[in-house]
């Protein structure tokens, strides 16, 4: 099958746009993406001409409000955001922390859901980013349960590439780590995916025993997951654990979830 290579270099550019760098001239994109800067120009032309690019002062572009229409359209997503969404804003209100609902997306943690905290530095919300599933919380949580074939799948054959300082590279690390979040059924992001955020996540099963996402609550403060570890914690995992039962989950005993799973 023949690719059209000017809808390729279109969606390029869509995918260049991220949480970390929202909003970019033409000469920044083209120097990203290797491309002229005349076609450049021509094809956010044509995106802002269908509203999946704005232009910002300055001469900065960012993702355009067309965007946030087709998000919302993605089906395979729509029913674990809507099944979601109450449980998400519930252990919000409880915690009073930024919550995040994130789904697998081929090599990366798609995330569907949030219910933000006036602690994000941010005005953009995460819905729609993407992060990697070796150092965010909500990655570690679904992939310590998954095959390790799906597993090996997902981190490749190439090197873990640091988000921050303290993002775990080094595989064997991983490895112990992702066998610590099976005993306990929950993971801990230290600063791995962005400086001076901390996160706890726990992952959510659909009814065939499949991970099927996980949700975790994030905090600025330390205390996260120092004092308050014991208590936030088993929150996050109960979330989960509500999340899955509407998603058609069915624990085959009490004592079955999340622990006892079989990963194969």
């Amino acid at each position: 099958m023949t690719m059209n290579s000017s809808l390729l270099k279109s969606i390029d550019v869509l995918m260049e746009f991220s949480r970390s760098t929202p909003a970019m001239g033409v000469t920044e994109l083209s120097a990203r993406l290797g491309l002229p800067k005349s076609t450049t120009h021509r094809i956010l032309a044509t995106l802002m001409s269908r509203g999946l690019i704005e232009k910002l002062p300055h001469e900065q572009y960012a993702l355009g409000k067309a965007i946030i229409a087709l998000s919302q359209s993605v089906w395979v997503n729509v029913d674990i955001r809507d099944r979601a969404a109450a449980v998400a804003r519930s252990l919000a209100e409880e915690t009073r922390e930024s919550v995040y609902v994130g789904v697998p997306d081929q090599e990366s943690v798609l995330y569907v859901y949030a219910v933000e905290t006036s602690q994000r530095l941010t005005a953009r919300t995460a819905v729609g980013d993407r992060a990697p599933f070796y150092c965010s919380a909500v990655g570690k949580a679904m992939l310590a349960f998954l095959p390790e074939e799906q597993q090996e799948a997902i981190l490749g054959d190439g090197p873990l590439i640091a988000c921050t300082p303290k993002t775990i590279t080094d595989r064997v690390q991983l490895a112990e780590e992702l066998a610590q979040v099976r005993e306990r059924g929950y993971a801990i992001d230290d600063e791995e995916h962005e400086p001076a955020t901390l996160c706890i996540a726990a992952p959510f099963w659909e009814a065939e025993n499949k991970v099927a996402g996980a949700i975790s609550i994030s905090g600025r403060h330390r205390r996260l997951i120092t004092t308050q570890l014991p208590e936030r914690a088993p929150m996050v995992m109960q979330a989960a654990r509500s999340i899955s039962f509407r998603l058609g989950f069915v624990e085959s005993r009490p004592s079955s979830f999340p622990l006892a799973l079989d990963r194969t």
